[in-house]
């Protein structure tokens, strides 16, 4: 019974990556093609379009880091690192990384404080942290990969538990081979390898992940029976469907284990503040910056 589970599950899985990966890679294969329609009014869709592709495949990535992308070690590995790689991520670094978060949620050892969740103070702070996740390299890459030339060289780290050596090292075979890529592209169409490579990549993708995680994490404390201090944002059903659910995020950090395909079932299992779309809730952020009593728990609530 267990394993038809899993093979659901994987199902499942498969499906969804599919749409995620031709999200992605739509615009890039039109960039190859037809370079000409990046010129053209489609630039912007395609733009949004790769983007939340983008981060489809960092929660697929975020499936095998948990083992429920395809319930079986090594191929949830396989693709970890090829999914983390288009990201120019390492796997196996962001595996311990955002393991680690689970572990410590809301502490001082809570490896999410990069994204720095958690002030109210300015306007020009608000705006300073958007702007500097718009510019490459990505507070989060520069984690990973600094973590990562660390662990390649055996020498301890900031995420806890040791990575091995030579994992560490098999993690940043795919980035390698994206870098040649838009490299190779760029020598042959430097402009539509920008539009279709490096502006959405190491651009648009990590603003997007700060302004959609800032959502889910942001002021939050403890709840009094220990449930992490996270935040469900309800957004249009075709957007949760390529986000793979994970905009129920106090869902997910209540159940790691669960598949994402159950977190909309499990939604009403978990009691937590619940952000009416994310847009809502930079707004309600930036009106209550400055405010003598800012409530974090009711940002964007309705």
């Amino acid at each position: 019974m267990e394993s038809e589970l899993k093979r659901t599950y994987a199902r499942r899985s498969a499906t969804r990556l599919a749409v995620t990966l031709t999200a992605t890679l739509s615009p890039v294969a039109i960039g190859l093609l037809r370079p000409d329609l990046l010129a053209s009014v489609l630039i912007a869709p395609l733009l949004a379009l790769q983007v939340i592709g983008l981060t489809g495949v960092s929660n697929a990535a975020h499936e095998s880091v948990h083992g429920h992308l395809f319930h079986r070690v090594g191929v949830d590995r396989f693709w970890g690192r090829f999914l983390h790689g288009l990201l120019l991520l390492n796997h196996d670094v962001h595996r311990r990384y955002h393991l680690t978060h689970h572990a410590f949620l809301g502490t001082g050892a809570d490896t999410e404080e990069v994204f720095d969740f958690d002030d109210l103070t300015s306007r020009e702070g608000y705006v300073r942290r958007v702007v500097r996740w718009s510019l490459p390299p990505s507070p989060l890459h520069l984690l990973n990969w600094k973590e990562g030339v660390v662990a390649v060289a055996g020498r301890p780290g900031s995420l806890g538990k040791p990575i091995r050596s030579n994992r560490a090292a098999a993690g940043f075979v795919m980035p390698a081979l994206v870098i040649a890529a838009l490299v190779t592209w760029t020598m042959l169409d430097p402009v539509s390898a920008i539009l279709a490579g490096f502006l959405p990549l190491l651009v648009l993708f990590p603003l997007y992940t700060y302004l959609t995680a800032l959502p889910e994490h942001f002021g939050l404390p403890p709840s009094p029976d220990g449930i992490p201090d996270t935040r469900n944002v309800r957004t249009w059903p075709v957007l949760q469907y390529l986000l793979w659910n994970f905009n129920l995020h106090a869902v997910h950090h209540a159940y790691p284990n669960l598949h994402f395909s159950l977190l909309p079932a499990s939604l009403d299992k978990v009691e937590a503040p619940t952000a009416d779309g994310y847009l809502r809730f930079h707004t309600d952020v930036i009106r209550a910056i400055g405010s003598p009593a800012p409530v974090p728990e009711v940002l964007g609530v309705r």
